[in-house]
């Protein structure tokens, strides 16, 4: 939509947004249109939605998300076909995306509302997704990515018939199965083949921090049974873990 073909109420609107928020008109209509495309509504709905819900954010913010979308729509080319994202979906992304001072997790957010968009991404975003990323920091970002990202452990040891690790008090820790993922050393690297088979210890704080709160929200499970007591040692990715690394990613998995 042309932000310059723009009537009479929405400029004047435009013109009262660009007023109180000290932003120039040119931006608060390229604002308005970037909405109104999205939601799939007229430049008034458009305007309307910033006028309710984003004119006292971070304008700077609105204006990075517009043009990293902008970039990520240019590298679909013809291959993007658009449709109305659900306000209460859109609504939401843009509220969070505008207040995120991280510049890749906005990208994330950035990607969210292009998949929620493109019906040729095969990506239905729910605002479920929407929640669970307004909860992550760049730390939980990165875990969930790395945890999706982890190469099958391979050993050239066969452990079908050894016994699992013991971990420092002694107690057995089950064997590692295909999808668990030792979390000592991430998110920046895994560990070796055949380390797995040694009990690695816990990551650091922060790390332990991140990994607790991707189970609370339910992207990731414990890898240990309930007597093994690992804990966050050794995790695996859920099928919502799964859901929103898919939803957040460049070149998405149709289902």
């Amino acid at each position: 939509m042309d932000p310059n073909d723009i009537g009479t109420e929405a400029l004047k609107v435009a013109k009262e947004i660009a007023k109180v928020t000290g932003q120039g008109l040119e931006i608060v209509k390229d604002s308005g249109a970037f909405v109104s495309r999205f939601i799939g509504g007229s430049l008034e709905q458009g305007f309307g939605i910033i006028e309710d819900k984003l004119k006292y954010l971070r304008w700077e913010r609105q204006v990075r998300l517009m043009d990293r979308a902008k970039a990520f729509i240019a590298e679909r080319d013809s291959r993007m076909r658009f449709r109305p994202v659900p306000l209460n979906v859109a609504i939401p992304i843009f509220e969070a995306a505008s207040l995120e001072e991280d510049d890749d997790l906005q990208d994330l957010w950035a990607r969210l509302l292009i998949n929620a968009a493109d019906a040729e991404s095969g990506i239905e975003v729910k605002r479920g997704l929407v929640s669970i990323l307004q909860d992550f920091t760049q730390m939980e970002a990165r875990l969930l990515q790395a945890i999706h990202d982890a190469p099958p452990m391979k050993s050239n040891v066969s452990t079908k018939e050894v016994p699992g690790p013991l971990d420092v008090d002694g107690r057995m820790i089950a064997r590692p199965m295909n999808g668990d993922v030792p979390t000592k050393g991430l998110p920046n690297e895994y560990l070796e083949p055949g380390e797995e088979k040694e009990d690695p210890g816990l990551p650091p704080e922060p790390v332990q921090i991140g990994l607790w709160n991707l189970m609370r929200l339910g992207c990731i499970d414990s890898a240990g049974t309930w007597d093994s007591l690992t804990g966050i040692k050794r995790v695996k990715i859920t099928a919502l873990g799964k859901a929103l690394v898919n939803a957040c990613s460049a070149s998405p998995e149709k289902g």
